[in-house]
């Protein structure tokens, strides 16, 4: 499945012992996973989630994107180095713990975060688009 990732990586690969610069907080929310929400539009999730979010004191994220069944939330901030590793841990497992009733992706609360998006038809081992619709 197609991902993107926003923080900086040492070399090619996308894991936490790699990252060089951190530059957002976000959230990937399965909300189809969550039997009251799956029928929703996902504006409709957006306004419950950012009303839910208010609650929490937790400000409403920078951008969000509807990506098939998901909703990507990314809270930009300005880039931090690895040394903070650990508060932005903190402040990503926060966000986790309010969303999980959003269907928050647990394997996104770390720095090797990627955004899914299922509307975009993944590579074959050629690299030609393969036939997946994303519905």
């Amino acid at each position: 499945m197609p991902t993107l990732s926003q923080s900086r990586f040492r070399g090619n690969r996308r894991a936490v012992a790699r990252v060089l610069k951190l530059c957002c907080l976000s959230a990937d929310l399965d909300y189809y996973t969550v039997a009251e929400l799956r029928d929703l539009q996902p504006e409709a999730v957006l306004e419950k989630t950012l009303d839910w979010l208010s609650e929490e004191g937790v400000p409403d994220p920078s951008l969000a994107l509807s990506s098939g069944r998901r909703l990507a939330l990314v809270w930009r901030h300005t880039l931090v180095s690895r040394k903070r590793l650990a508060e932005w841990k903190a402040a990503q497992n926060r966000i986790y713990r309010v969303l999980k009733p959003f269907g928050a992706d647990v394997e996104h609360a770390h720095g090797a975060e990627r955004h899914r998006d299922d509307r975009v038809a993944p590579r074959t081992s050629d690299n030609s688009p393969s036939t997946h619709s994303g519905e």
